[in-house]
């Protein structure tokens, strides 16, 4: 089986860093990670050393009910995201909708909703930072320069 990585990008995140982190731990039998975020050490520590004990929590609630929802309740909170993204085809309805209703939601709902957040958010993380490379240099590469013209693109998407 390939290695699986965290289906999270998260503010903070160790997914470039865990194989580092990792590599030179002793074997344990328990691990307890307090502050989860992204999950990227957890996963890949648990890889590693599948029969050890974990406990893992964090103390942002929509986070943990990320992770406590996909560990007991992975298809429900699939099905939420599609369900939504059907009754809002337009981004910025959905976006408007979750923001409205978040603190509504059950466990279950905020799980889906902090999935869809925090990807938007990344997206729109990366776009805003190709705009401020653009014009803080002046001979852009022509890489991020045929990246900049997506983004119009992009931003289509989002709206």
């Amino acid at each position: 089986m390939s290695e699986i990585k965290t289906p999270l990008r998260y503010p903070g995140g160790k997914t470039r860093a865990a194989e580092m982190l990792t590599s030179s731990a002793p074997y344990f039998e328990e691990y307890r990670e307090p502050f989860i975020g992204g999950g990227s050490v957890f996963i890949k520590m648990k890889q590693k050393n599948p029969t050890a004990t974990y406990w893992i929590n964090d103390l942002y609630y929509d986070l943990f009910c990320f992770w406590d929802e996909t560990k007991n309740n992975v298809n429900e909170v699939i099905e939420i995201v599609r369900k939504w993204k059907r009754a809002y085809p337009n981004g910025r309805d959905l976006y408007a909708f979750l923001c409205a209703e978040l603190l509504n939601f059950s466990k279950l709902e905020r799980a889906a909703a902090f999935l869809y957040l925090i990807e938007l958010h990344f997206l729109v993380q990366a776009l805003v930072e190709d705009i401020v490379k653009a014009h803080l240099m002046e001979d852009l590469p022509k890489v991020a320069f045929k990246e900049l013209l997506m983004l119009p693109h992009y931003l289509k998407m989002l709206k």
